[in-house]
Parts: C-alpha cells; sequence; structure tokens
C-alpha cells in the first residue's frame, strides 16, 4: 500500500480556477449561456432568495454584499445608483486599483469602438474595468442605467461574476463549446502533484480489504467544482484520453455544460470477470492480497454541470450508447476509447430518471482538506458508518446520490453488465 501510494498518489498544486468571466455568447462561437443558473447558483451556496423579489433597494444590495464577503464587504452609501452598484461591485471583487489605472483616452477608445455604449455614468473607470472583467456586459450595462431600481435578475447576474472573478464561486477549467477545452483539460491533468494522508486512507483500505465496501477514492477539497449539485453530473474515470473524447461526444450531442477535473486516488476491488490482470503502469497497478484483487489508481472525477435537466437527463443513454461495455462487444468497437463495463456517474439530484438511476449513499470521511468518499447501499449504510469511524476521531457524512445502474451492479455484486 504505502509503495504504492508513493509511486502515484497526487493533488493539484493550484486551485483551478480558470474561470472565464465572458461566456455569455451562443454555442455556435463556442461559448455559453448560463445566467439562468445564477439564482440556483446564490441559493445552493449563500442561502439568497432573489429570485423570489423582483427589485432590490440600497439595504438588500448591502445585506447581499455581507452575506458573501462579510462584515468587511464594500456597501453603498446613501441612495441607489448604477454607478455606485458598479464601483461596489469592482471593490468588492478587489479590482480597485486596476480600475484606477483607466485613464480618459483608454475609456473613450473602449466605451466607443470596443463595447459600442453611451451611458450616463460618472464612474467610467469602474464601469468599463466591469465590462473587461466580465461582470456586465453590454445588455446589463444598458438595462440598469435605464432603469430607477435594480432588478434581481440584474444583481444576481453581477453578483454572481463578481464570485467568478475573485476565485470563490464555481471552480472549473471551462465549458463544453470553448475551442481550447482540450489544451485545459490536459494542463490541468499535467499539473496533478504527489499527496497523500495515510490516516484517511488507513481507514478505507481497511474498509475495501474487510469487504465492507467495494473501494474508495481520496480527493481534496480544494479541487472542488462548486457546482450547482442538482445539475450536476460526477463521471469517474482513469484515462484523460476518454475525458476528451467523452467530452467531444457531450459536444456532437448538443450538450452545453461546465466541467471541472478533480484529481482523486482510488482503490476498489478488481472483479476477474473484467479479465486478465493488466500490466502495471506508473499510474494503474493491481495488486493481490489474498485472494482478492485490488486496484490502485491515479484517477479523475469529471464534474458535469447541465446548463438544463433535459439536457442533463439524456446524459445516461448517451454513456450507454457510446460509452459502456455490454457482452458481445468485448473489445469496446464503437465506443469511446477505454470504455468501462461498468461506468461509474452519480448525482444528487433525486428526480432523475429511477429507471436509470439508483439511490445510494456517498460516505464521506474528512481529515483537513482531505477526504475519501466511499460508495454504499442506502441498507448498508450503517454498517460502513461503524467501519469508517472505528478507533478513530474523524465524524463521517452520508450523502444520499443517484447512481447508473451499471455501477449498482458492481457496487452489490451483481452481474458485471
Amino acid at each position: 500500500m504505502k509503495k504504492f501510494r508513493n509511486k502515484i498518489i497526487l493533488i493539484l498544486l493550484l486551485s483551478f480556477t480558470l474561470t472565464s468571466c465572458n461566456k455569455e455568447e451562443n454555442i455556435t462561437s463556442g461559448k455559453l449561456i448560463m445566467e439562468e443558473s445564477d439564482y440556483s447558483y446564490l441559493q445552493e451556496y449563500y442561502n439568497l432568495d432573489l429570485e423570489e423579489r423582483t427589485t432590490l433597494d440600497v439595504k438588500e444590495i448591502n445585506k447581499t454584499f455581507e452575506t458573501i464577503f462579510g462584515e468587511e464587504a464594500i456597501k453603498i452609501e446613501g441612495n441607489y445608483s448604477p454607478d455606485k452598484l458598479i464601483e461596489a461591485s469592482i471593490k468588492n471583487a478587489q479590482y480597485d486599483e486596476l480600475a484606477l489605472t483607466y485613464n480618459k483616452d483608454k475609456i473613450k477608445e473602449k466605451l466607443k469602438n470596443d463595447y459600442k455604449i453611451d451611458v450616463n455614468s460618472s464612474k467610467e473607470n469602474y464601469l468599463v474595468c466591469a465590462m473587461d472583467l466580465g461582470i456586465v456586459n453590454n445588455e446589463v450595462v444598458k438595462k440598469i442605467y435605464k432603469e430607477n431600481k435594480l432588478s434581481t435578475d440584474n444583481f444576481a447576474y453581477i453578483i454572481t461574476r463578481v464570485l467568478n472573478s475573485t476565485g470563490v464561486g464555481r471552480n472549473y477549467i471551462g465549458s463544453i463549446y470553448d475551442t481550447d477545452i482540450g489544451a485545459k483539460i490536459n494542463n490541468t491533468w499535467e499539473s496533478f502533484l504527489l499527496f497523500s494522508d495515510e490516516k484517511l486512507e488507513e481507514v478505507g483500505y481497511k474498509a475495501v480489504k474487510n469487504g465492507t465496501v467495494t473501494g474508495y477514492n481520496l480527493k481534496s477539497s480544494e479541487n472542488n467544482s462548486n457546482f450547482i449539485k442538482d445539475k450536476t453530473i460526477v463521471y469517474g474515470h482513469s484515462d484523460i484520453k476518454h475525458a476528451h473524447q467523452l467530452v467531444g461526444l457531450l459536444r456532437s450531442e448538443g450538450i452545453q455544460a461546465r466541467i471541472q477535473l478533480e484529481p482523486k486516488i482510488s482503490v476498489y476491488k478488481y472483479l476477474l470477470e473484467w479479465g486478465p490482470v493488466p500490466e502495471a503502469t506508473p499510474t494503474y497497478e493491481v495488486v493481490q492480497d489474498g485472494e482478492d484483487y485490488f486496484v490502485h489508481a491515479v484517477e479523475y472525477d469529471l464534474a458535469i454541470e447541465f446548463l438544463s435537466n433535459e439536457e442533463m437527463e439524456k446524459f445516461n443513454n448517451i454513456i450507454g450508447k457510446y460509452a459502456k461495455k455490454n457482452e458481445g462487444n468485448e473489445e469496446g468497437k464503437g465506443l469511446l476509447y477505454e470504455s468501462w463495463w461498468q461506468p461509474l456517474y452519480s448525482t444528487t439530484n433525486g428526480k432523475m430518471n429511477k429507471e436509470e438511476y439508483v439511490e445510494i449513499v456517498d460516505n464521506i470521511v474528512k481529515n483537513g482538506i482531505y477526504e475519501i468518499h466511499s460508495f454504499s447501499t442506502v441498507e448498508n449504510k450503517e454498517k460502513v458508518k461503524a467501519e469508517l469511524t472505528e478507533n478513530n476521531d474523524f465524524e463521517i457524512e452520508q450523502r444520499t446520490i443517484y447512481c447508473n445502474k451499471a455501477f449498482y451492479s458492481y457496487l452489490i455484486g451483481e452481474d458485471y453488465q
């Protein structure tokens, strides 16, 4: 166990916040419209029910700033004005000094030629800076400078992009339609560095070896996507070429989504019906322990946040058709590279088709920024909880999720198909 850990355990050195703020165009331009998720995001991560109102006054705006940025948040003083909103947004995003570098010539050039917009503003340096950063776009600027009150739609748009610009919002590498998404996937994968948490690994491996669980993943919370959970499917795999092809497949199917690549160390039971034990590589090894075989592998979770529930519901059929091996097609002809017999993907969304997804439990044990995730059936969750917390001071979070049927079959030891 320790020998293999020293060979392949990894983590991201940096938190990948390559969050492009200007993802507002339609899919034909290679970018992504995601505005309708702003309310859901603010509700999930900050408990802000902005959607219940149509407009906001200064008190409500300032309360929102404080909820997100704390007591030190920059607030609007006096009556509301679009200029005050933009200035406070830039300062809360910590770009105040940047805004002050904008001189009159630069401002005039950008407003006239780049953005082709003419509004009555006495804080044009903050306005242009906000447009350059993607905190506002032309449409939003025209609306907020035209209206006497701030609509919740426009404020949700602005505050979400303030979060993105600071790196504390969504943590993702790009969207499926980014023209450079392949390079982003590679850069992220190649940036993984070694890490381990011996205490957590001992807890996880003991549970796998005892047969209490079929496997576990060691992850770092610093790499979490911070996506809207009920719009997200997390897809696990070990081969980065497969990730490239999966993203291309989703694009070819017209799916719009954000993606984040989250590294993990996976240890799980190897089933001999999958085929002969493969040769070891620097990132994959099957280790025999008594009569059982266990995979130790560097893998990833591809977190996929969908634009709509309708597109999210298409995912299972797409994988079943193009990325899952079945009896009679052992070679995987017509499938993505390194497609698995039992793909692994899950979501917290309990409204998914019950014919396609089965309720299970993600048992999460944390130690600082590191955490192990181990899946179990609902019926076995108390047994797993007892195993993972035996003779240690760790607490466990048991999160309800819904996985694809093929993985559920693996989880309960049934037909490998």
